[in-house]
């Protein structure tokens, strides 16, 4: 069978009617339908047990801790017992909350051929399970943490391209806790194996003062998005 050359294809092949118009063609997919694009930058959980026997793992989570601790995320010098901090509260009929800080790990990229992979470590508060000086679960009126969508920077990047406008974006470096964290007062237990050594047999359930604007707080994006300025 001849095989016709682009100069001979016929008008069909080409997507063209006879009139030499352009014939519809669809470009969104089918309902359900997923390309390998879709999966591409996986992340893989990766177990806090399981990440401290593997090295590259491990140190992926220690760097998370040590950016927050020297960040002041949450302020050490507060430590106090949770009893003592929720009973001062509750005598002084001031609402406060208490969460947890919880360690991650991930494999970026576990879709590819293992000399891609690489390790995430992620220290995060705890939004599923804060309590108030009662120790009821607290109530948000409203989720302040919002996704950064791609189609964000595709329209800043179009409206950059008209005549007389400029624009740049980029990923900002620990963008929520470059904040203070907004909202009521709120002190968080971290994990027993980060206490500073003077903590142990000096107290049972520790709290410190939280600081700095956490991911997975739900009200973490609240500092990072100013009020619309009128234009």
């Amino acid at each position: 069978m001849p095989v016709e050359s682009p100069a001979t294809e016929s008008k069909e092949a080409r997507g063209e009617t006879s009139a030499g118009a352009a014939r519809h063609q669809d470009n969104v997919t089918q309902a359900g339908v997923a390309t390998e694009s879709w999966f591409a930058m996986v992340h893989t959980p990766v177990s806090i047990p399981d990440a401290k026997r593997i090295p590259a793992a491990r140190q992926a989570v220690e760097k998370e801790w040590k950016k927050l601790e020297d960040k002041k995320a949450w302020l050490l010098d507060t430590v106090e017992e949770y009893s003592v901090v929720a009973s001062k509260a509750s005598a002084e009929n001031r609402t406060i909350h208490f969460g947890q800080v919880m360690p991650l790990c991930h494999v970026k990229h576990s879709e590819l051929a293992k000399e891609f992979h690489s390790y995430k470590g992620r220290a995060v508060f705890r939004g599923d399970n804060v309590r108030d000086e009662q120790g009821h679960l607290a109530v948000f009126s409203e989720q302040g943490t919002s996704a950064s969508h791609i189609a964000a920077a595709k329209f800043l990047d179009a409206l950059a391209r008209f005549d007389g406008n400029d624009g740049e974006d980029s990923d900002a470096m620990g963008a929520y806790t470059q904040a203070e964290h907004a909202g009521e007062e709120t002190w968080v237990h971290i994990p027993r194996d980060r206490w500073p050594a003077h903590w142990h047999g000096k107290y049972t359930r520790p709290v410190v003062r939280l600081l700095r604007a956490l991911y997975v707080h739900p009200k973490a994006g609240h500092p990072c998005q100013p009020s619309p300025i009128p234009i």
